[in-house]
C-alpha cells in the first residue's frame, strides 16, 4: 500500500501535475511557509518601527522572528523528507511562495539566479587566494563552493517537474533555504530517494489497478 499524502495521476511514470485548494495541504508545509512568510512581512513592517524602541525591546521583537524563521526551517526539513514530491501539486488558491515569490519566467529571476551563483563562487575565490588561516575560514569557504555548485545547477540545470525534491526545498522555505543548502544536502538526498521510491510504488500500483 503506498504511503503517498494522496494519489496521482501516473502516465508512463510521469506525474501529471495536480491541484488542491492549500488548506488541503500538510499542516507542516503550511507552517513552514506561513512561519517564514510571518517572520519577513514582521521584518519589513516591524523594523520601520523597532529601531524607535529600547535596545531590549529590540533584542526580544528580533529573537522571537529569528525564533520563528529557525522553527519554520526545522519544519521544512521534515516536509522534505516526509513530502518530497509536494512540489508537483499545485494550489488553486496558490500558496505564499507562487503568490509572491515565484516569478521564474521574468528577466529579474534570472539575474537574481546569476548573481545567487555568482556572490558566493567569488567569497570562495576571494579566500581561497588570501589563503585559508583558520578553522573559521576552511569552514566558509566549502560553505561557499558548495553553495555556489548548487546555484550553478539551479541556473543550468534545475527543472521543478525532473527535479521535484529540490523544488519542495525551495517552495517550503519560500527560497529563502537556498542561503542555507549546505545544511540541508543530507536531508535533501534522502527526500530525493523516498520520492523515487514513492512515485515508482505509485507507478506499479496504478498500472496494477488498471
Amino acid at each position: 500500500m503506498t504511503t503517498l499524502w494522496f494519489n496521482f495521476e501516473m502516465d508512463d511514470m510521469t506525474v501529471k501535475k495536480m491541484s488542491l485548494s492549500f488548506r488541503d495541504f500538510p499542516a507542516s508545509y503550511r507552517w513552514s511557509q506561513g512561519g517564514i512568510g510571518f517572520a519577513l512581512v514582521a521584518l519589513a513592517i516591524g523594523g520601520m518601527f523597532v529601531r524607535h524602541f529600547p535596545n531590549v525591546i529590540k533584542i526580544i521583537v528580533f529573537s522571537v522572528l529569528g525564533l520563528v524563521v529557525l522553527g519554520s526551517l526545522l519544519i521544512s526539513h521534515y516536509v522534505i523528507i516526509r513530502y518530497p514530491y509536494i512540489s508537483l501539486v499545485e494550489s488553486d488558491d496558490g500558496d505564499p511562495f507562487s503568490k509572491h515569490f515565484a516569478s521564474e519566467g521574468s528577466f529579474l529571476y534570472g539575474v537574481i539566479k546569476f548573481l545567487g551563483f555568482l556572490t558566493p563562487a567569488c567569497i570562495a575565490l576571494g579566500l581561497g587566494l588570501n589563503g585559508l588561516a583558520n578553522t573559521t575560514e576552511t569552514v566558509s569557504f566549502w560553505y561557499c563552493v558548495i553553495l555556489s555548485l548548487f546555484m550553478a545547477f539551479l541556473v543550468f540545470r534545475f527543472d521543478k517537474v525532473r527535479h521535484p525534491t529540490i523544488a519542495t526545498f525551495i517552495r517550503s522555505t519560500l527560497g529563502i533555504g537556498i542561503v542555507f543548502y549546505p545544511m540541508y544536502v543530507f536531508t535533501i538526498a534522502i527526500g530525493a530517494w523516498r520520492c523515487h521510491r514513492l512515485l515508482e510504488v505509485q507507478a506499479i500500483e496504478d498500472e496494477f489497478n488498471s
